[in-house]
């Protein structure tokens, strides 16, 4: 593991505490390794009488909007700006999208 992997770790421990004491959970494990798309980043979380799937994804969340301030050039998005949020409706009679009801 190279000297930056353990500085991210450590920040991301920072983070994680702060973010898991407020939900009331705990950090149980903190992993990173390299893949062919980038670093990959693990949290292994739990609380009294377990964990749900949207514990799961507000502590995604949180801890994502804080990377993305602290080092903006390393995690943050692709792309300049969010995509646009798509305002139509599929249709039940067909695949492709029909416009709104005006």
């Amino acid at each position: 593991m190279t000297p930056d992997m353990i500085a991210i770790l450590d920040k991301v421990r920072g983070m994680a505490g702060q973010v898991l004491e407020y939900a009331g959970m705990q950090l149980v494990h903190l992993e990173m390794h390299r893949e062919s798309r980038g670093l990959i980043l693990r949290l292994y979380i739990d609380k009294d009488g377990g964990v749900t799937l949207d514990d799961c994804a507000h502590v995604s969340r949180q801890i994502s909007a804080q990377l993305d301030m602290e080092t903006p050039s390393r995690t943050a998005t692709p792309w300049k700006s969010p995509p646009p949020a798509w305002t139509g409706r599929w249709s039940r009679t067909s695949i492709s999208p029909s416009s709104p009801a005006g």
